[in-house]
C-alpha cells in the first residue's frame, strides 16, 4: 500500500520505492528478533522465578531429602549420625565437707557415633558402627584433690564394630564393642537411669572417703570399693546373638584374651506392663587376679499406672585366699 501511494503521488521512482521496502522489511526482522530474544528471556526468568519460588516454599524443601545430612557413595546404604551432649552440675558431700563439680554426666557420656547398614535381602543385613565418648571432668571421676581436668581421656572409644544379622539365624559382631554379658546388671525400666542405676559409682565414683579417727581425707576412692559385677564391659570380641524366642535371647562371646561370656534376656510387654530381665556368666582373662567367674542379673517391671521396681545383683569368685567373694545388690523403687 505505501509502494501504490509513493506511486499515485508521484515522489518517490521504482528504485526508491524498492529500497525503501528492504529498508522497512530489515527493519521489521530486526524488531521480531528482539522480541523473540525478549520472550526467551522472560521464559528464563519465570523459570527461575518459580525455581527460587520452590526453594522458599516450606512445604516443597520439607519434601527435600533435607535429613540426609551423611550419606554414602554406595547406593542403598543407610548411613546416620547420632549423639548428644550430657552435662551436668554435681554436688557431693563427703561428711566433712561438700563442693559442686561441673561434669559430663557418666551415667550416659556425651558422645557422637556412626551407624551405617544395608540389606542385600529382606532377610539379611550387613552393617558397622563407629563410636567415641567424649567427656571432659567426668563425674565419674572427679573428687575433692582433682575437679579441673579430672579425666585423664578426653575422647573414649565406645565401639568401632561389624555386624551380620539373619532373621533366621541371627546375629554376629566382630570388633570392638559390647561383649555379651554387658548390660546385664543394668537393666532399668525407671526411665531414671539418667540420674542413678545400679552403677551407683559412675555418678559420684571419684569421692575421697573422709577418715573421721585422722580427719583427713583417705587415699580411697567410692569406686575402689564398690562394682556392679556388669559382666566383661566392652572389648574386642567375636560375638553371636540368636533371634528373639517368645521375648528370650541367647547370647555369647569370646573376647581378646581368652576371656568369654554368656548370658539370657528376657523382654515381654503384657498390655501395658513391661518386663525385661538379664542373667549373665562371664570368666575374665588370666591376668585377672582378683576373681575367676563371676555372675549377675538385673530385672526391672514397669506397670502401666507408672509404678516401677529394679532389683540387680552379683557374685564373685575370689582368687585371693582368705578373701571372701565378692558380692553387690541394688534396688530401685519408682513412679512415673
Amino acid at each position: 500500500s505505501l509502494a501504490s501511494s509513493a506511486l499515485a503521488s508521484g515522489g518517490m521512482d521504482e528504485k526508491m520505492l524498492m529500497e525503501l521496502k528492504q529498508l522497512i522489511e530489515k527493519q521489521q526482522a530486526q524488531l521480531d528478533r528482539q522480541a523473540g530474544e525478549i520472550a526467551q528471556l522472560r521464559d528464563q526468568l519465570g523459570g527461575a522465578t518459580q525455581e527460587i519460588e520452590k526453594k522458599v516454599d516450606k512445604e516443597e524443601l520439607a519434601k527435600l531429602e533435607t535429613d540426609k545430612m551423611v550419606t554414602s557413595r554406595f547406593k542403598h546404604m543407610d548411613v546416620n549420625l547420632y549423639g548428644h551432649l550430657n552435662r551436668g552440675v554435681l554436688w557431693s558431700d563427703n561428711g566433712d565437707a561438700s563442693k559442686v563439680y561441673f561434669v559430663d554426666n557418666n551415667n550416659s557420656m556425651s558422645r557422637i557415633g556412626l551407624n551405617a547398614s544395608v540389606s542385600p535381602s529382606d532377610t539379611f543385613t550387613v552393617g558397622g558402627k563407629i563410636e567415641y565418648g567424649i567427656r571432659t571432668n567426668s563425674s565419674g571421676d572427679v573428687n575433692q584433690e582433682n575437679s579441673n581436668g579430672a579425666t585423664s581421656n578426653n575422647w573414649l572409644l565406645r565401639h568401632a564394630d561389624v555386624f551380620f544379622t539373619s532373621t533366621t539365624w541371627g546375629k554376629v559382631s566382630l570388633g570392638f564393642g559390647s561383649a555379651a554379658s554387658d548390660g546385664t546388671a543394668e537393666v532399668d525400666l525407671s526411665g531414671t537411669d539418667v540420674v542413678t542405676y545400679s552403677d551407683v559409682a559412675a555418678l559420684s565414683g571419684g569421692q575421697l572417703w573422709y577418715d573421721d579417727i585422722t580427719n583427713s581425707l583417705t587415699g580411697l576412692q567410692v569406686k575402689n570399693v564398690y562394682n556392679n559385677m556388669d559382666g566383661l564391659g566392652r572389648d574386642d570380641r567375636l560375638r553371636y546373638d540368636t533371634p528373639s524366642f517368645a521375648g528370650f535371647t541367647l547370647s555369647t562371646s569370646a573376647v581378646s584374651g581368652d576371656s568369654y561370656d554368656a548370658a539370657l534376656r528376657y523382654n515381654r510387654s503384657f498390655g501395658d506392663t513391661k518386663l525385661a530381665a538379664a542373667v549373665a556368666w562371664s570368666k575374665p582373662d588370666e591376668s585377672n587376679t582378683s576373681y575367676d567367674n563371676q555372675y549377675d542379673g538385673s530385672a526391672s517391671i514397669l506397670f502401666g499406672n507408672g509404678l516401677n521396681a529394679t532389683f540387680a545383683a552379683g557374685a564373685q569368685d575370689s582368687k585371693i585366699n582368705g578373701k571372701d567373694d565378692g558380692t553387690f545388690w541394688f534396688a530401685k523403687l519408682g513412679y512415673r
